[in-house]
């Protein structure tokens, strides 16, 4: 059942990105400001903890349906020319967002027992949601589409709720990390890892990126990553994925800057990681994974702070990834058992 969930709330993921992502593109297309994307990215990924929190203190209630009340809302004022109210619109589509990540968060961490594979499916679809909300926002298609998604979700939230949104349920239980290691240690490694990965996601070395057709394959992968680190980290063990995905990916990324199949392996390889922080948090924040999954969509916004300050490119890039990762396995090494 646990698999199956995965794969359920891997299209609800999906279709909330392929939402959020045209609404955002829409009014501006691919010349959204930063200042834009700023505020969206705050306000969808600091207060997922916030929210998960909430729903651990009211369990019975649905925040989903508050959110799909905002995506419609937001679909309703996108087009406005006024910009306080895209400005509102923006907020809501962002809050709507941060909500129903921690809903399919929860939902899946009700059923998935001991492994970190179905929560690694659902974060997957978020990227192949992207990539087609912002092909749909610069290809003017119909906005009406939409409506189709938010149905999807909130279908899956009817149908799933009886699941999750109970007093007596049971979260996902990993025990990854040394249990003689801090909780505030195992917390801030975590945090910093998850920083890394988000920032590391912005310097890659990509010559080859030319066109669309790049990006999907860029973000293709990058979800393969996600699910299969999930996947391994079952199978073969953290320690084991740790290694692959900050030491193994290095040399791909590096010489995959002219060569797109190495930088994609690279990648794929890199996004690993995800699951193994997420496991780490769950490991010490018990019963409560809306607030260990919001911690997680903390750092990566984090991460993407200092770009907002400088640009780096040629020999610095590699330097930073390479030092940036290896810092990174040490870390892990560290605190995984």
């Amino acid at each position: 059942m646990h698999n199956i969930y995965g794969i359920i709330f891997f299209i609800f993921h999906l279709s909330i990105e392929v939402i959020s992502y045209m609404l955002l593109y829409l009014r501006f297309g691919t010349s959204v400001s930063a200042y834009i994307i700023l505020i969206y990215d705050f306000f969808a990924f600091v207060p997922q903890a916030i929210f998960g929190d909430i729903h651990n203190k009211n369990k019975k209630i649905n925040l989903g349906f508050i959110a799909v009340i905002f995506f419609t809302i937001s679909v309703l004022l996108i087009k406005t020319d006024n910009n306080v109210i895209y400005l509102l619109a923006i907020l809501l589509i962002s809050f709507a967002n941060a909500i129903l990540h921690e809903c399919g968060a929860i939902a899946v961490a009700t059923v998935s027992k001991k492994n970190i594979f179905p929560s690694a499916l659902f974060v997957s679809g978020g990227t192949i949601g992207i990539v087609i909300g912002r092909y749909f926002a610069s290809n003017n298609i119909s906005i009406n589409y939409l409506f189709v998604f938010i149905i999807i979700i909130l279908s899956i939230l009817a149908f799933t709720d009886k699941v999750w949104c109970r007093e007596d349920v049971t979260y996902i239980d990993v025990n990854i990390v040394n249990v003689d290691k801090s909780k505030k240690i195992i917390f801030i490694s975590a945090f910093f890892v998850l920083a890394v990965r988000s920032f590391m996601g912005f310097v890659l070395p990509l010559a080859w990126k030319e066109n669309f057709f790049h990006v999907v394959l860029l973000s293709l992968f990058l979800g393969i990553g996600k699910a299969w680190g999930g996947y391994l980290c079952d199978t073969i063990g953290y320690r084991k994925v740790a290694f692959i995905s900050t030491v193994i990916c290095v040399p791909f990324i590096i010489l995959g800057n002219r060569f797109m199949l190495l930088s994609l392996i690279g990648i794929m390889l890199f996004s690993m990681t995800m699951s193994i922080t997420y496991a780490m948090l769950l490991s010490i924040i018990k019963n409560n994974p809306g607030v260990a999954f919001g911690v997680t969509t903390i750092g990566l916004f984090v991460g993407v702070v200092p770009l907002l300050f400088a640009r780096f490119n040629g020999n610095v890039n590699v330097i930073i990834i390479v030092v940036l990762s290896l810092i990174s396995y040490l870390i892990l090494r560290l605190v995984l058992k």
